[in-house]
């Protein structure tokens, strides 16, 4: 079994959240073309530091950091070693004086709240998706269904056109406003490796210490 992370936007964090998504789809070659079934990816998302409290024990000198999850704009308190602490975390506002806010790409392990145990690994172009593993990706149905538009939503979100008949217009429309180099967009179909997973609402270390028992 082998532990890797994984980037999600916003979006996605709450479609995880929410139940609504067991795939994900990443263009290849990538790290994750490597993964294999019952390997464990931690979830990174976008976050703001708010607080961090040192304090000293026998065992050394810690850190208690206070972060936002900018997906759910809701807190959790995780501890590192000292040492650990990245300098840039001492910045807690930006020019404007709201929360700076941090990418995914530079979320901290110890603070993860999701883990996806993977089930399946396959591969094939983007433009191959069906409709059941287009919603099994997490796209959300369109809040003016019935008023405006299609049963699912257009992305990104926010986007003031209607949504989609079709979960797999639904679905380019998310990949097209996450993939805008060329050669990665859904009209170009690069060939992605599809993760299928168990979503665990918990850290991977706190899984990992469990089955090391």
């Amino acid at each position: 079994m082998t532990i890797r992370p994984i980037i999600f936007s916003g979006p996605m964090v709450r479609a995880l959240l929410e139940g609504r998504k067991s795939q994900t789809r990443r263009i290849t070659p990538c790290p994750l073309s490597k993964v294999e079934v019952g390997d464990l990816l931690y979830v990174r998302e976008a976050f703001t530091i708010q607080e961090n409290q040192f304090y000293t024990t026998t065992e050394g000198r810690f850190v208690n950091t206070c972060l936002d999850f900018a997906a759910t704009r809701t807190r959790t308190w995780f501890k590192l070693p000292a040492g650990d602490l990245k300098p840039s975390w001492e910045r807690r506002s930006d020019a404007d004086g709201g929360p700076f806010m941090r990418p995914a790409m530079f979320f901290p392990r110890a603070a993860s709240r999701l883990t996806l145990r993977v089930k399946r690994v396959f591969f094939e172009p983007i433009q191959r998706i069906s409709a059941a593993d287009a919603i099994a990706e997490g796209i959300a149905q369109n809040p003016n269904y019935g008023d405006w538009g299609g049963e699912w939503m257009n992305y990104p979100e926010g986007s003031s056109e209607g949504g989609w008949e079709c979960p797999r217009d639904s679905f380019r429309s998310l990949w097209d406003s996450l993939h805008t180099k060329p050669g990665e967009t859904w009209a170009d179909n690069p060939m992605v490796v599809a993760l299928q997973f168990e979503v665990i609402h918990a850290n991977v270390d706190t899984l990992k210490e469990m089955a090391d028992g």
